[in-house]
Formats: structure tokens, C-alpha cells, sequence
């Protein structure tokens, strides 16, 4: 009776560790999603400001060429 009571403290003990694990493994993965979203948003945004820049650009040289003819 003593040897089985002895096997179900270990197996509660093991099972105690193994959601302990499992809550870690789960606040590691939320946290790993977060950053894929944060990642993907930066990525989002970065691309919005080449596109942005690239307008900007284009903008610019078409003043300057205008700029250029009226002198000339």
C-alpha cells in the first residue's frame, strides 16, 4: 500500500512539472505570435514608407525638371 502511495505522489509530481512546462511552452508561443505580428506591422509600415519615399521622389525630379525648363 505504501509503494503504491509513494507512485501516485510521483506521478502527481510529474504531472505538476508537466503543466508546468506546458504553461511555459504556451506563454512562449503567445509571445513568439506577438512578434510575428509586430514583425509583419514593421514590414507593413516599412513598405509604406518606400512607397511613400519613392513618391516623394518622383515628385521632387519632376519639380526640378519644370524648374529647370521655366529658367531656361
Amino acid at each position: 500500500k505504501l509503494k503504491l502511495q509513494d507512485k501516485v505522489e510521483d506521478l502527481l509530481q510529474e504531472l505538476s512539472t508537466a503543466k508546468e512546462e506546458v504553461k511555459q511552452v504556451s506563454t512562449s508561443l503567445v509571445f513568439q505570435e506577438r512578434n510575428r505580428d509586430e514583425l509583419l506591422h514593421l514590414q507593413e509600415t516599412i513598405n509604406t514608407l518606400r512607397n511613400e519615399l519613392s513618391e516623394a521622389q518622383e515628385a521632387a525630379q519632376e519639380a526640378e525638371s519644370k524648374h529647370e525648363s521655366e529658367i531656361t
